[in-house]
C-alpha cells in the first residue's frame, strides 16, 4: 500500500535520499580509508611486486574520486542527490578500474592470479558500498571488465587458460548483483510499509482528536 499523500516517484526520491545520507555519514571514514589504504598498496605495487609505474595512475584514480566526493559533500551541492550520486558511483567504478587495470598490467606474470584474487575482494566491497540496486552496480562492474577484455583482445596478451580464471570475478559480480536488487526491493519494501504505517497512525491521531472535540450547540 502506497500512502496516498504522495506518489510513487515522490517516495522513490525520498527512498534515495535517506540510503544516500546514511550510506554519506560514513563517507569522509570510508575516504580515509581510501586513501591511507591504496597508499600502502602504491607502495607495494612498486617496491614488493615491482610493477610499472603506471601502477600508480591506477592506483590514484579512486583515490582522486573519492577527495573530490569530499569536498563535494562539504558544499551546498550535497543537497543535490543526482549530482552526488553520479560522484559516488563514479568512485566505486574508480575502484573496479583500478584493478581491472592492475590484471592488465600484470597478465601473462605470476602476479596475475594475485591481482585477480584482489578484484574479486574489491567486487565484493563494492557491493558492501552499494545504494540501491543492480541497475546502479552491473554497470560499475561491467564497463571496467569490457574494456579489459577489449584489451586483452586487441593485445593478445592473455593465454586462455588465463582467461579462464576471469570467469571467476566475473561470477562473483554476477551474484552481488542479484544480491544487491533482492536487498533493495526488502529496504523499499521495509520504507514504504513504515511510512504506510506512519499515515495510519496520522489519520488515527486526527480522528481521535475529531471525536474527542465536544459537539457545540447551533
Amino acid at each position: 500500500m502506497i500512502p496516498l499523500s504522495q506518489n510513487s516517484q515522490e517516495l522513490t526520491r525520498e527512498y534515495q535520499r535517506l540510503v544516500l545520507d546514511k550510506y554519506l555519514s560514513f563517507a569522509r571514514i570510508g575516504t580515509f580509508v581510501i586513501f591511507f589504504g591504496l597508499g600502502y598498496f602504491i607502495y607495494e605495487d612498486l617496491y614488493v611486486h615491482r610493477l610499472p609505474e603506471i601502477s600508480i595512475f591506477f592506483r590514484a584514480l579512486p583515490i582522486a574520486l573519492a577527495l573530490l566526493l569530499l569536498l563535494t559533500i562539504s558544499t551546498p551541492l550535497k543537497k543535490r542527490t543526482t549530482s552526488i550520486l553520479v560522484l559516488y558511483y563514479l568512485c566505486l567504478a574508480g575502484l573496479m578500474a583500478m584493478m581491472c587495470g592492475l590484471v592488465a598490467l600484470t597478465a601473462g606474470t605470476d602476479k596475475y592470479e594475485l591481482y585477480l584474487l584482489g578484484t574479486t575482494v574489491v567486487i565484493f566491497a563494492v557491493y558492501l558500498c552499494n545504494l540501491y540496486g543492480m541497475k546502479y552496480l552491473v554497470p560499475v562492474y561491467m564497463v571496467p571488465f569490457a574494456a579489459l577484455a577489449a584489451y586483452f583482445i586487441v593485445t593478445g596478451k592473455i593465454k586462455l587458460v588465463d582467461a579462464v580464471k576471469m570467469s571467476n570475478p566475473l561470477t562473483v559480480a554476477f551474484v552481488c548483483c542479484l544480491l544487491s536488487e533482492i536487498q533493495n526491493r526488502i529496504k523499499y519494501r521495509d520504507f514504504i510499509s513504515g511510512k504506510t504505517v506512519e499515515l495510519q497512525n496520522r489519520i488515527l491521531s486526527l480522528s481521535l482528536i475529531h471525536i474527542s472535540e465536544p459537539t457545540r450547540p447551533y
